[in-house]
């Protein structure tokens, strides 16, 4: 495990200095008995050797987005061990059977990590008081068997919610092709329910969902929803299935007004910007069918005004122009289907949002703001204007407010 901390090594790690004196590490009577490293950006994996630690107690490793790889066998070794938190890596594969070695075990947790497959039969551990699985890549069917047993044994037994299922993909229409769509998974009585951008589609409730004769007006977000009778209050998804049709013309002319008003030649990133390659793959944007629904371009160099045409987008509900150099106008007020906006660190004045009546965040702090009427604004519930010019704003009490109400 190459052992890269925050600050260069973890501490006296891997040095000739006394083991008890390395980050982390607790020594007793000449045995290791704790490691505890935590959010310190270790990066590589865990080793097989980690087995030969058999006076460990505790072994806590976790928030290390940088250790991957599968959790060895040779961790059942651990017999005297009490306490394993592996929460929040990049751990995956399946959990090896050996962890049923683990009789002295009270806390184990794997959640936030992208483990999959059949979970060993932990019943076999009968001190545990603590199990959290949650945000892995289980499904029903890896753990429905012990169900029952670990609701009733295991005080504190966490198990949702679960990550997605199956990969994210995207299809780009082709009028009149046929189009099915899979939902991967096991468990016993399943069912599923197939949405359209959200919205459930009638009588689709098979882990198969087939468009016959595909038109334009079936260009939309997809996913499922899978439910089991024996795992009652866990809902396993679909990751998203994008079936893109031909972009609206006025969301790609908005797009291409903006990159030309504000140097978009001399943008950070502008990947596939003005080019003939589909708007859903010009950095920055997400498209829904055939409209654009986020705008992020945040810390991207953009200069100049906002050309009045991005009112055009009136399906976004996205937009992020925060740290950039835009001054002047900032014109959404055709942008109806805003729920979030963030034009922070510019230097814009005036901002009108009395027609967003769905913004739920707005941050505008550091510009050249003088007034901010968020009357209308009901559904809001972050706002940030500090360090602006603002001597009034609609109503008082939320000038400067930064959190929510």
């Amino acid at each position: 495990m190459q052992l890269m901390g925050q600050i260069g090594l973890i501490t006296n790690w891997n040095t000739n200095a006394p083991v008890d004196t390395w980050f982390g590490v607790t020594v007793d009577n000449g045995h290791v008995t704790e490691i505890n490293l935590v959010e310190n950006k270790l990066v590589g994996t865990i080793p097989p050797e980690i087995g030969n630690l058999t006076h460990l107690t505790w072994l806590d490793i976790y928030y290390c987005r940088g250790i991957t790889g599968s959790l060895p066998k040779e961790i059942g070794q651990l017999t005297n061990l009490e306490d394993l938190t592996l929460v929040g890596n990049r751990l995956s594969g399946n959990i090896p059977a050996s962890i049923t070695n683990l009789t002295k075990l009270s806390y184990l947790n794997l959640g936030d990590n992208y483990f999959s497959g059949k979970i060993p039969d932990l019943t076999q551990l009968p001190l545990l008081n603590d199990l959290i699985l949650y945000y892995n890549n289980f499904d029903f069917g890896d753990f429905e068997n012990e169900f029952i047993t670990y609701k009733n044994t295991i005080p504190n037994f966490y198990y949702s919610p679960m990550r997605n299922l199956d990969s994210e993909i995207s299809y780009d229409l082709v009028i009149g092709n046929n189009y099915s769509m899979t939902m991967n998974d096991n468990g016993t009585g399943v069912t599923y329910q197939w949405y359209k951008n959200d919205v459930a589609i009638s009588g689709a409730t098979s882990k198969t969902y087939t468009i016959n004769n595909i038109q334009i007006s079936d260009a939309a977000d997809y996913t499922c929803k899978a439910s089991s009778p024996i795992i009652t209050d866990l809902t396993i998804n679909r990751s998203i299935i994008h079936v893109y049709g031909s972009i609206s013309s006025n969301d790609k002319n908005a797009l291409i007004d903006l990159y030309n008003a504000t140097s978009g030649d001399y943008w950070i990133n502008n990947t596939n910007w003005n080019t003939s390659a589909p708007v859903h793959d010009w950095y920055g944007i997400k498209v829904r069918g055939t409209r654009v629904v986020e705008l992020n371009l945040t810390g991207n160099h953009l200069l100049n005004n906002i050309p009045s045409s991005i009112g055009n987008l009136t399906e976004v509900t996205l937009i992020n122009l925060s740290y950039n150099d835009l001054y002047e106008l900032l014109d959404v007020s055709q942008n109806i289907a805003l729920i979030n906006l963030y034009c922070n660190n510019n230097q814009l004045s005036p901002l009108d949002v009395s027609q967003n009546t769905s913004l739920t965040q707005l941050n505008c702090k550091i510009n050249n703001l003088n007034s901010l009427d968020v009357s209308q604004n009901t559904a809001l519930t972050y706002l940030n204007c500090g360090y602006t010019d603002l001597i009034r704003c609609k109503p008082k009490y939320r000038f400067n407010y930064f959190g929510s109400w």
